[in-house]
């Protein structure tokens, strides 16, 4: 299995290729608009992208799809709830779906919340599959299965990114304590602390994404450190 990050740090967005060595076969989900690095590592890994998929309509960046579409003429997908929403064609996925690569195996679930059409891409190297029930989403589960003292190399940019979020956060914290201490508006920390969370859980996201692309690139290095990919990916699925 071959498996990218892709990390645009100015707009804290991740892209990914995902690709089936034995088929040849790729998927390249939420690309940026620059596409040229898409397309020269499946080149260099003799992978052919012939989806795009997009977790959702993306209104905070412009996406790569078009662009990806006009050039390897791969579909574009989304989750269900896009149908008749898009102004180009596109293929519609519903929770449950099966995109089969090869051995690699992409299962959709579909995650309204964000966007009614949010959906969230679970990777089965080998044609495994993630229950249902596995998605679920309550927080004192969430970080369940994260083995402990597991060393994860990450780059120097990612760790000054998630430095900066977790300062962010903090300072929003504080905010809420101030504010709480202070006897302010409900609604005024309310909103304070929904800040909070948020920014906390792009942290959560993004080290549960960084531990699957180390997961996946440095398989015995990680099966070293007691770090499998079953439980990164429930992990995954449940902080999408």
């Amino acid at each position: 299995m071959f498996f990218r990050q892709y990390y645009l740090a100015c707009l804290s967005h991740a892209s990914y290729l995902i690709g089936d060595t034995t088929t040849g076969r790729a998927v390249v989900v939420d690309p940026q608009r620059d596409i040229d690095q898409y397309l020269a590592d499946a080149d260099a890994n003799g992978l052919t992208i012939d989806l795009v998929l997009e977790t959702h309509f993306h209104a905070d960046f412009l996406s790569g799809h078009l662009e990806m579409a006009a050039a390897t003429g791969a579909t574009i997908g989304y989750g269900a709830a896009a149908a008749g929403r898009a102004e180009f064609p596109i293929q519609t996925f519903a929770d449950g779906d099966r995109i089969e690569l090869g051995d690699v195996v992409l299962l959709v679930r579909e995650t309204p919340g964000h966007t009614p059409e949010s959906i969230s891409i679970a990777i089965c190297p080998e044609g495994d599959t993630v229950e249902p029930g596995d998605t679920e989403t309550r927080a004192g589960g969430m970080f369940a299965a994260i083995p402990q003292e597991v060393t994860v190399e990450l780059p120097d940019e990612t760790i000054a990114d998630l430095t900066k979020r977790l300062r962010r956060a903090e300072g929003q914290v504080r905010g809420v304590q101030q504010m709480l201490a202070e006897g302010r508006d409900c609604r005024d920390t309310l909103t304070q602390l929904s800040a909070a969370t948020k920014a906390l859980e792009q942290v959560a996201f993004m080290l549960v994404a960084a531990g699957l692309t180390w997961c996946v690139s440095e398989p015995e290095k990680a099966a070293a450190e007691g770090y499998a990919l079953s439980d990164v990916q429930k992990m995954f699925m449940k902080l999408a």
